[in-house]
């Protein structure tokens, strides 16, 4: 069975997309490596911007309180802003998660070497609470989906056709 990765493909002048803007005039869009942070509409889109992030809550030092909702309020909607349209596989995404992770783990008031599991499990058991970036991207992409499934746009009739494919072949 074959092995999907990101092709490094940002220097490649063939894929440069391009908008038309409201004077007739064509700009740009940069390609950006799939490991470079950028902040765009104020989220920030890479692991190394979310390690950014929980680095500067540690440097804050905010109360406990403050920094749970900081982290509910503020890193989890930037992370998951950026969910729905990544396409990391589930490994990676889990791998990224627990570099944050590790910094926010004392700020919240929880030892470093709790096992990793026991973060994800929510506050309702008594434990950490952070949310798990794999899980919630799969939820994130089963939302697109079913927002998208059987509507009349591109993108709906793309899934329409994939799905009928898969049936086909199944």
């Amino acid at each position: 069975m074959g092995r999907w990765m990101n092709a490094k493909d940002e220097t490649k002048s063939n894929l440069a997309i391009s908008v038309c803007l409201p004077d007739g005039t064509r700009e740009e869009i940069e390609h950006l490596s799939v490991d470079e942070a950028r902040i765009t509409l104020g989220m920030g889109n890479a692991e190394q911007g979310h390690a950014d992030w929980a680095n500067k809550a540690k440097a804050s030092n905010l109360p406990l309180r403050d920094i749970h909702f900081s982290i509910e309020r503020e890193f989890w909607p930037k992370c998951k802003y950026g969910l729905c349209g990544n396409n990391a596989s589930y490994d990676n995404l889990t791998k990224a998660m627990d570099k944050p992770y590790h910094v926010l783990c004392p700020l919240g008031g929880v030892i470093r070497s709790v096992k990793r599991e026991l973060r994800y499990l929510d506050t309702g058991f008594y434990s950490v609470g952070f949310p798990h970036w794999g899980i919630e991207a799969i939820i994130e992409s089963t939302n697109k989906l079913m927002t998208h499934f059987g509507a009349q746009s591109l993108l709906g009739v793309q899934y329409q056709v994939s799905v009928e494919l898969l049936v086909i072949k199944v």
